[in-house]
């Protein structure tokens, strides 16, 4: 948001961020084949408001963290203002 500005935050900052091993990846087979880093998913609630969700490896460097989660927080920011029909 320091570089783009307050028109990026999030309008619901309701977010669950949980750091997995890469054992969690594993159980699951992976996401289709492809190691993944981190996964985002957002929920409309029955009032109209949004909950997040961030899922990201542990053991990664701070930069390959800060870059994770600076990816995983542009998916909550589209999910959140996307048109409804998409």
């Amino acid at each position: 948001m320091d570089l783009y500005g307050p028109q990026f935050a999030l309008k619901y900052t309701d977010v669950t961020v949980k750091l997995f091993d890469v054992d969690y990846w594993s159980e699951r087979g992976g996401r289709n084949g492809l190691h993944a880093f981190g996964f985002a998913s957002t929920r409309k609630t029955s009032d109209g408001s949004c909950t997040h969700e961030v899922i990201m490896l542990s053991g990664r460097t701070r930069e390959e963290m800060t870059s994770v989660a600076a990816h995983e927080y542009t998916h909550l920011w589209i999910n959140e203002n996307r048109p409804t029909a998409m």
